[in-house]
């Protein structure tokens, strides 16, 4: 059995040949063909070197150069998030924009995004911009006056809002949307447990431990609230009614919210820090 140099065959899988008809302009593939063959060879020659004299290191090696450069990408990508959302101006770029080009969960982008707003700051030597981050108004001495007027504003509108009136839900939408409110803002920092769903015929054990443990999701993500600063809490009020105004359905249920939403704005508006 003929050995193979296994240097050389790691090298071909990370750098493969391109097949012709898949290089613009055609008249360039011979080029971009002997480009990726120094590529290989290179590979192949540090993968030779840092592996030593022993033949099975050099798969071990090529692994391990790949985790390195994997948990590299992954920290740049933090920062990238932590940059793009809190330190692009005015509002930074939204939780669903960059979910959709991360392939992950808004929640998960605004926890990383999050996390990384004092590495991102520490690198680049200035403060996040914005209001949805944690460490803005309140650290920054900043006036919550306009948020408060805000949300005066938006009690009155939702006073005589009709749901059924698309164009002036879509205005008020776009009213919040300018200030920089986001769908569910905030959320992702309560981080709350999914409750716990029951099916049909669970015994009246499963019911009543059910029951307290989505009690208790519930009263933990109301005690994390309560720890907000005022404008914190207004942002998560008018993110929690943007999505309404975005899609209004009439129905009793969707009226009740808004009077709940309106009274709890006014309370916001006058409440002190």
């Amino acid at each position: 059995m003929t050995h193979r140099d296994q240097a050389s065959d790691i090298a071909a899988l990370l750098y493969p040949l391109p097949e012709r008809g898949t290089v613009e302009p055609a008249e360039a593939f011979d080029d971009a063909v002997d480009e990726i063959r120094r590529r290989q060879d290179d590979c192949a020659e540090r993968l030779r070197s840092a592996a030593g004299t022993t033949v099975s290191d050099v798969v071990l090696e090529a692994l391990a150069a790949e985790v390195a450069a994997k948990a590299d990408a992954d920290a740049r990508m933090r920062l990238l998030l932590g940059y793009a959302r809190h330190f692009v101006g005015p509002r930074g770029y939204s939780l669903d924009t960059l979910a959709a080009v991360c392939h992950l969960t808004d929640r998960g982008v605004g926890k990383i995004a999050n996390a990384q707003v004092d590495n991102v700051a520490r690198v680049l030597g200035v403060p996040p911009v914005g209001g949805k981050q944690l460490q803005d108004r309140s650290n920054a001495g900043q006036d919550d006056t306009d948020l408060r007027e805000l949300a005066r504003t938006t009690a009155d509108s939702l006073r005589r809002l009709d749901l059924n009136d698309k164009d002036t839900c879509s205005s008020l939408a776009q009213t919040l949307q300018d200030a920089g409110i986001e769908p569910h803002m905030h959320g992702d920092q309560l981080a709350p447990t999914p409750p716990i769903r029951l099916t049909f015929g669970a015994s009246h054990r499963e019911i009543l431990e059910a029951g307290v443990k989505n009690s208790t999701a519930m009263s933990s993500a109301f005690l994390i609230l309560s720890t907000w600063p005022t404008y914190m809490r207004i942002e998560h009020k008018l993110g929690i009614l943007l999505p309404t105004l975005l899609n209004p359905t009439p129905s009793p249920s969707s009226t009740s919210f808004l009077d709940g939403v309106r009274d709890d704005l006014l309370k916001l508006s006058d409440h002190d820090d």
